[in-house]
């Protein structure tokens, strides 16, 4: 017993009950943790992975709708389309604001080519659908709200595109002048050039669409919607599709529409001096 109780007081056995209440007090706080990181680790990886999925098969039913429709002259509008639309071109912003260094080289990659793909099948649809319109001679295989809706896609979507060519462009050119030459729509209460903006400021500044475009006068029906403009905003955006015609053309091309130019300069110079915008 004297050995014992020596041995004991020389080498104090630890206590266990406060060792084991430390230990898992620390394990529990560590684990804890742990979690929390995983389940943000989890979270952000949910976020792109959600992204990514969700374009792909907004990407899908859009090019599913429009397939569906190619050859249809008749009023067949989807109403899920406008918000498909709307949904790709909020991912488009947000890869022009979004560091792209976050999202990883396989995620852009991914996104960019369902986008692709995506307006690469909305371009294919309107040149079929101007080839229809032209055999059957009906308004109405354009003037519906999913042709309309798909026009206006397509003009916000080259806002951001880089990498379509003019020589591309220029199939669709026929199609954006008849727009252009409308003064309303009959599905569709919108203004024809508001539709078309961003495919015109495009058009107007290539030398080979900007040709196709003058052939078709589609300076004449520009000219047209400048006049009839309901606010100075709207002018001085016509204005500046003016502006591209003439800064993108050549001395031929100035000398025969000089006359419809040298009539508007006063028009532009009051309205660029005026400071009455509204």
């Amino acid at each position: 017993m004297a050995n014992l109780t020596e041995n004991t007081f020389l080498h104090p056995q630890p206590d266990v009950d406060n060792l084991t209440t430390s230990f898992s007090t620390q394990s529990l706080e560590e684990n804890k943790s742990k979690e929390k990181d995983t389940k943000s680790a989890v979270k952000k990886l949910s976020d792109i992975q959600f992204l990514v999925m969700i374009t792909h098969l907004a990407g899908a039913e859009i090019r599913f709708i429009l397939d569906s429709t190619k050859k249809d002259i008749s009023e067949n509008d989807n109403e899920s389309l406008p918000l498909l639309y709307s949904l790709l071109e909020g991912v488009v912003q947000y890869l022009v604001v979004e560091d792209s260094v976050q999202l990883g080289e396989k995620v852009l990659e991914s996104l960019k080519n369902a986008l692709y793909e995506t307006y690469l099948a909305v371009a294919s649809f309107l040149s079929e659908r101007w080839d229809v319109y032209q055999m059957a001679q009906d308004k109405g295989a354009i003037d519906n709200m999913t042709t309309l809706f798909t026009i206006g896609a397509y003009s916000r979507w080259i806002a951001e595109e880089t990498s379509v060519t003019p020589e591309e462009m220029e199939t669709l050119v026929p199609l954006i002048v008849w727009v252009l030459e409308q003064k309303s729509f009959d599905s569709l209460q919108t203004d024809p050039f508001n539709l078309i903006a961003e495919l015109l400021a495009f058009i107007t500044s290539e030398t080979v669409t900007l040709d196709a475009f003058l052939k078709l006068e589609g300076l004449t029906f520009t000219v047209s919607h400048f006049k009839t403009a309901e606010t100075d905003i709207q002018r001085l955006e016509i204005a500046a599709i003016l502006l591209n015609i003439v800064v993108s053309s050549d001395v031929n091309t100035l000398e025969r529409y000089g006359e419809v130019l040298r009539e508007l300069f006063p028009i532009l110079i009051n309205l660029m001096t005026s400071g009455n915008l509204h």
